[in-house]
């Protein structure tokens, strides 16, 4: 793109480039962390333990994401969550300690989940910016 300036003008081109640049880089952004928390609510469904009969798979059923936009809807967070069975996130994923002295079986599911979203959002935000 050519763009013809006064010099006067020119300090007010860049900064308006910069400004396209920064705006567009951040929507590509804001784009795949929305697409990263998906995959990673459908990743933590897939994998989270399950109990046998009447029931079984609710917690895994209740993650979900949370999307919350600022600065004019073009920084976004995404926070995953397990909606309703929220205080068993803790106790299946490290184990806990029994009422008779023993202590339960951990099934890590969140950490390897998380682990690989992260990656996977670096690796997509870096061809984002490439793309320019």
């Amino acid at each position: 793109m050519v763009i013809t300036c006064k010099p006067s003008e020119f300090a007010a081109q860049v900064a308006a480039q910069l400004h396209d640049y920064s705006a567009d880089t951040m929507r590509k952004i804001s784009a795949e962390t929305v697409d990263c928390a998906k995959d990673c609510v459908e990743e933590l469904k897939r994998t989270s333990p399950r109990r046998k009969g009447k029931g079984g798979g609710a917690y895994a059923r209740s993650w979900t994401n949370q999307k919350e936009t600022s600065s004019g809807g073009l920084v976004v967070t995404c926070t995953v969550h397990n909606k309703k069975h929220y205080q068993l996130t803790h106790l299946l994923e490290n184990g806990h300690a029994t009422r008779n002295g023993g202590r339960t079986k951990a099934y890590p599911h969140i950490k390897p989940a998380e682990e690989h979203v992260v990656a996977e959002y670096v690796k997509r935000a870096k061809e984002a910016i490439e793309k320019g």
